[in-house]
């Protein structure tokens, strides 16, 4: 009875843990994509596209300002942007402030499977915190 109350101790200190995590994130996210977009010049989508005959919804660029960093480094619009998550990107957007931050996109649009597209690498430099 002990190791049941044990575990049950443990599985809620490490769901504390992971809500604690994703708030925070969640938090981050919303305290720093706003100043991180102007910044930059672009935006987010998460559209769906069909895929090999499956629609799946994907992360992309959606738009981008004609004299903003995004432009200066090659993102096109409609680009998906591969390997992190919108928050991830977000994260490691603020994490590089004052350097460069390097990323893999494809084309966008309907088409074949993503790893079947040609990848190219962006990089992107973020400016310091205003």
């Amino acid at each position: 009875m002990r190791s049941i109350l044990a575990i049950a101790v443990f599985a809620t200190w490490v769901l504390g843990l992971i809500s604690c995590n994703l708030r925070r994130g969640i938090e981050n996210y919303e305290a720093n994509a706003q100043q991180l977009k102007s910044d930059l010049g672009f935006d987010h989508g998460s559209p769906y596209v069909t895929i090999d005959d499956n629609a799946q919804e994907v992360f992309t660029i959606e738009s981008i300002a004609n004299e903003g960093a995004f432009a200066r480094s090659g993102v096109r619009e409609g680009d998906i942007v591969m390997d992190v998550s919108i928050r991830e990107f977000y994260d490691q957007l603020e994490a590089h402030r004052g350097g460069t931050y390097t990323f893999s996109v494809v084309e966008g649009g309907d088409g074949p499977a993503l790893p079947n597209r040609t990848m190219r690498t962006i990089s992107v430099t973020i400016p310091s915190k205003r």
